[in-house]
């Protein structure tokens, strides 16, 4: 994680950028980028969790790392066409998924 990532903070993420972790935004923020089908991260999984059942009421879904170098994150209510809560640290529980 970059020094500059602190706890209770989300920020920017994107996937197709060097960096992937860009600036802080408010919670607010952080939900209308999920609702448009954009990223966000945060460092800590509960975070992350709440953030995601907030976007549409409700459960959301679970995914460890898709591979080593991936972070892991949830999806509101499981629907894929919202963007990705990422959080915490690349490769955590690669490979398993759950719902919440």
């Amino acid at each position: 994680m970059p020094p500059q990532v602190m706890n209770g903070r989300f920020y920017e993420f994107s996937r197709n950028s060097a960096s992937e972790i860009g600036r802080s935004i408010p919670r607010i923020q952080a939900l209308h980028r999920l609702k448009r089908g954009q990223d966000v991260y945060t460092p800590v999984g509960n975070d992350a969790r709440a953030l995601a059942k907030d976007v549409q009421k409700g459960k959301a879904d679970w995914e460890g790392s898709h591979q080593q170098n991936f972070y892991p994150h949830y999806h509101a209510a499981g629907n894929h066409n919202y963007g990705h809560v990422f959080y915490g640290e690349r490769g955590f529980r690669q490979g398993q998924n759950r719902r919440t």
